[in-house]
C-alpha cells in the first residue's frame, strides 16, 4: 500500500478498533450481567476500587509523560 492509501484508512481503521472495543465490552457485559449485578461493594471495597483508579490514573499520565520524553529525544513532533 501506498502512503496516501494508508494516510486516507487510518481514522477509519482508528473508530473501527473504537467500535471493536466497545463490541467486546458489551459482549461481556451481556454475556456475564447476572454475576455483575450480584456483586455488592462495602466500604472497604469502594476505598479500594477508589484508589486502584487513582493508581491507573497515575500510570498513564506518568506513560504519557515518558512516550513525550521518548518522541522529545528521537526529534518528532507530537501533534493533536
Amino acid at each position: 500500500m501506498t502512503r496516501m492509501a494508508l494516510t486516507a484508512i487510518k481514522p477509519y481503521f482508528r473508530w473501527a478498533m473504537i467500535g471493536l472495543t466497545l463490541f467486546f465490552i458489551a459482549a461481556a457485559l451481556r454475556e456475564h450481567w447476572a454475576e455483575v449485578m450480584q456483586l455488592r461493594l462495602r466500604s472497604q471495597g469502594w476505598l479500594i476500587m477508589t484508589l486502584g483508579f487513582w493508581v491507573t490514573l497515575g500510570a498513564h499520565v506518568w506513560s504519557g509523560w515518558v512516550w513525550g520524553w521518548i518522541l522529545h529525544d528521537l526529534d518528532q513532533a507530537v501533534t493533536t
